[in-house]
């Protein structure tokens, strides 16, 4: 998809999508709770969760790189990439998601081709974006101008007494940031001995060879470094030879030092330059190590609370399947599943507006406020005027549970005979209605051989069974 969307274009196709429960888990994407809420407003099956581009940013960047993970694995083992899928239209095409851009462009999904996994094209030259982000860097560098940052991005980070290197957060990181800041140090390029040198070839001590951006040399010998990520991070060899030798270094995004250079006058400017080291790359959200372990556990609880709810839910689909029909099939005195749609008069067949006694409603098999696509499947039902009441108070887009009438109505709909909100049937109702039937049974049985004699029902038998 090429280029912005015109006003025809930019439709709810591109800015809603669908994700399984086991990936947002997966992902972590959303807390328990949250995926409690929204499940039940896709489908009847409870397994998808719809996903707004522009509303729900951060749940959609997990779900993206979840998925771009696994095409990579399933690229890498030639195994199906459809497999792959995370974020998928209902039709199950896969797409990927794209934040808001600087020109005005709002986040949005795109399809993403079944066949394809990465470009594998390569740039014939270093891009502008590079080359301009690790001059402006080395600029600020040189003015002792140019401040990092490094921020926790996990929602259960707990913010320490101190900074690790020692002191506490400097006064030039925002307050905001400040709670979730686990680093913040100055790149100064200035001072005895002190060059800034860029593209320089760095041999390590135990021989490996390294091209860095930006190195700041002390006496001639590396001090720190700044990459500068355009479309590529760091290879995890250079991070572990960083870690390794002791050095200071800073990823940082290209996109994110233009936007804050490029309206700067340099001969005259005095500000410093605040910018976000990036340990892993621009596009993975870094957490520290005790977040991690954080987010581990929490996730194990999610998955264990979701294993429960799916063991619930599957001894209740169990006992709900002898009670249960489906839109094609309608059997009578059966229960239906659906999304409630509360139809407009002027919508409701013409022997129903001459019928002041009934309504009419209408069930789907998807909601159809929260569909891409127009595949639903679609029931009109007849229903009392306190039914009716009811369903007004349950409120249309609701999952509702209806039990069908015997027999189809005079106007050839079928009838609602009750109607419960929610995703459950009412089995306590249920089962008391089966014993109250079996009691009733049971009565007329009891009934019958009191006023037939036992003496006159044992001849009869005998008789029978001698004619036979």
């Amino acid at each position: 998809m090429q280029g912005a969307p015109d006003d025809d274009e930019d439709d709810d196709a591109l800015k809603k999508m669908y994700a399984k429960v086991e990936h947002v888990i997966r992902a972590k994407a959303l807390t328990q709770a949250e995926i409690n809420l929204r499940r039940f407003r896709v489908t009847t099956d409870l397994d998808l969760i719809m996903f707004d581009a522009e509303l729900q940013p951060n749940a959609c960047k997990k779900l993206r790189e979840l998925q771009n993970d696994r095409l990579k694995r399933a690229y890498q083992r030639n195994t199906c990439l459809r497999k792959a899928t995370v974020l998928r239209d209902m039709d199950g095409n896969r797409h990927t998601w794209h934040k808001a851009s600087t020109n005005g462009k709002r986040a949005h999904f795109a399809w993403s081709d079944e066949h394809k996994t990465e470009d594998n094209q390569r740039t014939p030259a270093e891009s502008q974006a590079h080359m301009r982000g690790k001059e402006w860097a080395m600029r600020l560098i040189m003015q002792n101008l140019l401040k990092v940052a490094t921020v926790c991005g996990s929602e259960y980070h707990v913010a320490a007494a101190s900074l690790p290197g020692g002191g506490s957060v400097p006064a030039w990181v925002s307050e905001r940031e400040a709670r979730r800041c686990v680093d913040a140090f100055e790149l100064n390029g200035s001072g005895d001995g002190v060059t800034v040198e860029r593209e320089w070839r760095w041999k390590t001590p135990d021989g490996k060879d390294f091209v860095l951006d930006v190195a700041i040399l002390h006496d001639g010998k590396l001090h720190a470094a700044v990459e500068i990520e355009y479309k590529h991070a760091n290879s995890p060899e250079k991070r572990a030879a960083f870690k390794k030798h002791g050095i200071l270094n800073a990823q940082i995004d290209s996109r994110e030092v233009y936007s804050k250079c490029r309206n700067r006058v340099w001969e005259t400017a005095t500000r410093h330059v605040l910018v976000h080291h990036n340990p892993l790359s621009t596009t993975l959200a870094w957490q520290c190590d005790a977040c991690v372990r954080r987010e581990e556990a929490a996730k194990r609880e999610q998955e264990r609370k979701e294993a429960e709810f799916q063991e619930r839910k599957r001894k209740r689909e169990e006992e709900e399947a002898p009670h249960l029909t489906t839109f094609a099939q309608r059997a009578p005195q059966k229960w239906l599943k659906g999304f409630l749609h509360l139809m407009h008069p002027s919508e409701m067949p013409v022997t129903i507006k001459s019928d002041p006694k009934h309504m009419c409603v209408e069930l789907t098999s998807s909601n159809p406020q929260t569909r891409i696509n127009s595949n639903v499947a679609r029931l009109q039902l007849r229903v009392t005027n306190a039914i009716y009441a009811r369903c007004k108070a349950i409120k249309g887009g609701r999952m509702v549970c209806a039990r069908l009438s015997p027999l189809r109505g005079a106007v050839g709909m079928r009838d609602i005979t009750w109607i419960v909100a929610g995703a459950e049937l009412p089995m306590d109702y249920i089962r008391q209605d089966a014993a109250a039937q079996k009691r009733r049974t049971q009565e007329f049985v009891d009934a019958f051989q009191r006023e037939v004699p036992d003496d006159v029902l044992n001849a009869a038998m005998d008789a029978y069974e001698r004619d036979a």
